[in-house]
């Protein structure tokens, strides 16, 4: 999906540059309309030039990273839902999975008597993450699996 090689700044320019025609930019206009406020104000609000924020919103330029942050704490919107058009539900449902994600991985070297440091819980923990996105399956099974790998080699 993205290449996790990039830094924060190149990672956000793919992932912005990834939005359709009804991305940021739609979602942007329509948080405005929303509260009623002309293009112009809006970049009143967030200290920058009238035509980059008209840019931003026809998607001709990428949102920057502080801009982005700026406009969701200024109108009272979720980043998530701004960048990918998430709702906040769906949000939550994403820190769900990655909390049940990290008590498996807890839960399983508790049971086998293993001790982690906070590097290698988070190594195994992405890990068993991404499996279980592109597999289907729960977090426990990929957790399992990757506790079995690593009781062979040890």
């Amino acid at each position: 999906m993205f290449d996790t090689s990039l830094n924060i700044q190149d990672l956000w320019s793919q992932l912005v540059s990834n939005q359709a025609t009804s991305g940021i930019g739609a979602r942007m206009a329509s948080v405005r309309a929303k509260l009623k406020i002309s293009q112009a104000r809006a970049a009143q609000i967030l200290e920058i030039a009238d035509k980059s924020y008209k840019n931003y919103e026809l998607e001709l330029r990428d949102l920057p990273i502080p801009v982005a942050q700026r406009f969701c704490q200024q109108f009272d919107t979720n980043l998530a839902w701004l960048i990918e058009g998430e709702s906040s539900a769906a949000s939550e449902e994403i820190v769900q999975f990655i909390g049940d994600t990290i008590e498996a991985v807890m839960t399983e070297a508790l049971d086998r008597g293993i001790e982690l440091t906070p590097t290698l819980i988070r190594k195994i923990s992405c890990t068993c993450y991404k499996n279980s996105i592109r597999n289907g399956t729960e977090p426990k099974k990929e957790v399992a699996t990757v506790f079995e790998f690593l009781s062979e080699i040890v």
